[in-house]
């Protein structure tokens, strides 16, 4: 359902491969991303800012990169979620060159003690089926949606990444819609291990500090272990103690060039349509139905398309 494309060893666990990415070397600013706000089918509103490619063309269907912040930019001032290079990077002129896309990042309200997922930071891997999606997060799913219908979007190639709050964002959108993203970068996050085989054909690439105060680096390390026991194979990059990154894992996992070609290499597989004909009672009656299935539990619908009688 994957098309993966993989990576060479600047990927492999604990190596760090950095370049000098510091906020003023990127040219595109918050001003370049449309403000807006959203109100969900439950009443949530939220609010966001949206990177349309420049000289879009309604013709061509383009990716989208939803990403999710972390806790500290939590509010309504609409531009706290694009603070930091991992976030607003994938705007920039060094990435849309190559990669025209668009982006997505929602602000979630300051309403609630964990934010887009109802779990305490602290524990890491927790019980997926205890914490329903939050109100936030199901805005940001029916945002999402509203987007691609807005514009044209290539629904084979959304990806979704996150830091902290938004890492453990991103590990629940994987495992609530398995089949949807073509790619998951979760930062500093963490997961329900007993879903790792429900995700182990999504491509992950997780960031974690082994010295993260605030998200235990289990949280990385047991999501990476169960999907690899599935027989996934996720990406992980892991930063020494002796590196004191900290809970700041965002910072260097900005500054990987081999990150952005990563994730732009990956695409989920068409599902096929299916036509299914069938004869019915004596008179020998001729149906054929219409069946599509989009991956998301959607389903096409049936009509009869053509009738024979003797």
């Amino acid at each position: 359902m994957f098309r993966k494309k993989g990576l060479g060893k600047c990927a492999a666990l604990g190596m760090a491969v950095l370049f000098p990415l510091p906020a003023e070397a990127l040219t595109v600013t918050v001003n370049d991303f449309q403000a807006g706000s959203f109100t969900s089918a439950g009443g949530q509103q939220i609010m966001y800012r949206l990177f349309v490619p420049k000289n879009y063309n309604p013709a061509t269907a383009y990716p989208i990169m939803l990403t999710l912040h972390g806790a500290g930019e939590r509010g309504t001032n609409n531009s706290s979620q694009l603070m930091y290079p991992f976030s607003i990077m994938w705007g920039d002129d060094s990435v849309q060159s190559p990669h025209p896309c668009f982006v997505l990042s929602p602000q979630c309200p300051n309403n609630s003690t964990y934010g887009w997922v109802n779990t305490p930071w602290g524990n890491a891997t927790y019980n997926y089926s205890a914490v329903p999606i939050s109100a936030d997060l199901q805005a940001v799913v029916e945002l999402l949606d509203s987007v691609s219908r807005q514009y044209r979007i290539d629904t084979l190639r959304e990806y979704v990444s996150g830091m902290s709050m938004g890492g453990y964002a991103s590990w629940y959108l994987a495992m609530r819609f398995p089949t949807r993203f073509a790619a998951v970068v979760p930062v500093c996050g963490a997961g329900d291990t007993a879903r790792a085989a429900s995700i182990r054909n999504v491509p992950v690439w997780a960031f974690h500090a082994a010295d993260d105060p605030t998200v235990p680096v289990r949280g990385s390390r047991d999501m990476i272990a169960a999907m690899q026991r599935a027989g996934g194979t996720p990406v992980y990059t892991e930063y020494p103690a002796s590196m004191g990154i900290g809970h700041s894992s965002w910072i260097p996992a900005a500054q990987n060039p081999a990150l952005v070609p990563w994730v732009f290499g990956q695409a989920r597989t068409p599902v096929p349509i299916f036509w299914i004909s069938s004869r019915t009672r004596r008179d020998l009656s001729f149906h054929q139905y219409f069946l599509r299935i989009d991956g998301l539990g959607r389903v096409g619908g049936e009509f009869p398309a053509l009738n024979i009688f003797p």
